[in-house]
């Protein structure tokens, strides 16, 4: 992947809520100069309510939504334009600013659900122990990692780890002439073809009965008189989300 200019991107989530009368949708409002720029926010709904939400900390955006209980189909439409591209740079060469000291801060601290000490390093210091080469197995994620020059430094470990499952004839040795160039190609560089909601942790939901932190805001999630409705729960929770390129 190399930046080749901007393609722009219409992002729709339709809830139609089965039971609850509370919505919080992440909007994908995240901005990085070099590779995601997001535009207009737009929405229509029946709700008595909807208001966009800022959170002051991490500047993750939702909108926040709730119906009347005697409202007959409650649903909402919400749509976001985006702009990605592709991004490319040489690990570790560039001239790149220092991290500040506030952005290190934020990227390496501890929350209530995201310790960094006690069993979880524990854990992480044994898994990593006398290991001195790449992550060979993981979700499909994308991930950054601070180098002096590049300074955010892209990768994709995990079209690594297809290439190694599913290229033919499978299950390629880390040695394959593949896969040591599809490690050589994604380590600094990964495809616009996706969007980054946030990076907030411990996310507290405003207007909510549920008054616990939640890890992090990437599903709509609802409410119904009972509590928390499982966002990934297709029979309680109804929800679609939709992408169309939008051309120039």
């Amino acid at each position: 992947p190399t930046p080749k200019g901007w393609r722009t991107f219409a992002l729709t989530t339709k809830v139609e809520p089965n039971f609850a009368t509370k919505v919080w949708i992440p909007l994908p409002t995240f901005s990085e100069s070099d590779w995601q720029r997001p535009g207009k926010t737009n929405w229509t709904s029946n709700a008595k309510l909807a208001e966009r939400v800022r959170d002051p900390k991490y500047g993750m955006e939702m909108l926040r939504v709730e119906w009347s209980a005697d409202q007959q189909n409650p649903s909402i439409d919400v749509t976001t334009e985006v702009q990605t591209q592709d991004r490319s740079v040489r690990p570790g060469v560039g001239k790149a600013a220092p991290l500040g000291a506030e952005e290190r801060h934020i990227n390496l601290m501890a929350t209530d659900l995201l310790p960094v000490d006690g069993i979880v390093k524990e854990t992480a210091d044994g898994i990593v122990r006398g290991k001195a080469k790449d992550v060979d197995k993981a979700q499909h994620c994308r991930a950054e990692v601070w180098l002096s020059g590049s300074g955010w430094t892209p990768s994709d470990p995990t079209d690594v780890r297809k290439v190694v499952l599913e290229e033919p004839p499978t299950n390629l040795a880390m040695a394959d002439l593949k896969v040591m160039a599809a490690r050589k190609t994604l380590f600094g560089a990964w495809e616009g073809n996706w969007l980054a909601f946030n990076v907030a942790h411990d996310v507290k939901l405003p207007g909510s009965g549920y008054t616990e932190a939640l890890p992090f805001l990437m599903y709509p999630q609802a409410e119904d008189k009972s509590g928390l409705v499982d966002p990934l729960d297709a029979d309680a929770f109804k929800y679609k989300i939709t992408a169309r390129e939008v051309k120039a």
